[in-house]
């Protein structure tokens, strides 16, 4: 077989329709659905810098890339941190994709064992908060309310903060909390006003407790000079 009739089969195969393609519309959308949603997604840090592509299926072919950009934008869940490169984020997408966006999580890094005062840094997050809200409605018109959350991780122990500082910063968002340096794992609260007692409540036992234990120390002190 000469290679000019090789040549010509090859091209005539890489050229016959697509059978997924000539599937419905309906079938396609539910397919494309399922290969946007990540069973195990990645999170990313202030201290990584990963590089962003879009998603193989996209850059598959000019027809795929027609039928399914848009439904990328809503069947995503797009995860961000506080900060001024979210605007800037929400500026770089097109508009006809923007205002497809149905989901978005914020997540909210608080070091707080690194600032000097505590009441400070809580202020300003629930300054930021409130500026990432209206940043967001600014630009996606049809955001899902019910989907749309605050992940605030906060990776020191939460009995330190007073009353006024949790309640400013709870009722701008959801609420996650670390209890400890050493215990990071998060969970997630969509009633921050009952968070925030339970937290207070925490607090002041915690405070009760090492009165009491002060106390007992004090008094044996006492006792031991008195009979030593």
């Amino acid at each position: 077989m000469s290679q000019v009739m090789v040549f010509r089969q090859a091209t005539e195969k890489r050229h016959e329709p697509s059978k997924f393609l000539a599937l419905p519309p309906e079938l396609r959308n539910t397919i494309y659905s399922m290969a946007f949603k990540a069973e195990d997604p990645s999170s990313t840090s202030c201290t990584t810098a990963p590089k962003l592509e879009a998603p193989p299926l996209l850059m598959s072919c000019r027809q795929i890339y027609n039928d399914a950009h848009l439904l990328f934008y809503a069947a995503t869940t797009f995860r961000c941190t506080l900060g001024d490169k979210v605007a800037q984020w929400l500026a770089d997408i097109p508009e006809p994709n923007r205002i497809e966006i149905r989901k978005a999580q914020v997540f909210v890094p608080l070091a707080l064992w690194q600032m000097q005062s505590q009441h400070h840094s809580l202020s300003d997050m629930a300054a930021a908060l409130q500026k990432m809200v209206s940043a967001l409605n600014l630009s996606v018109r049809h955001l899902m309310r019910e989907d749309f959350r605050f992940e605030i991780n906060v990776w020191v122990n939460p009995h330190v903060a007073n009353e006024d500082d949790w309640e400013n910063l709870l009722s701008k968002g959801r609420w996650v909390s670390g209890e400890t340096e050493e215990d990071l794992s998060a969970v997630w609260t969509f009633d921050p006003q009952k968070t925030v007692a339970e937290e207070l409540e925490k607090r002041d036992e915690v405070r009760e407790h090492l009165i009491l234990k002060k106390r007992e120390e004090d008094g044996r002190e006492r006792l031991d000079a008195l009979w030593g």
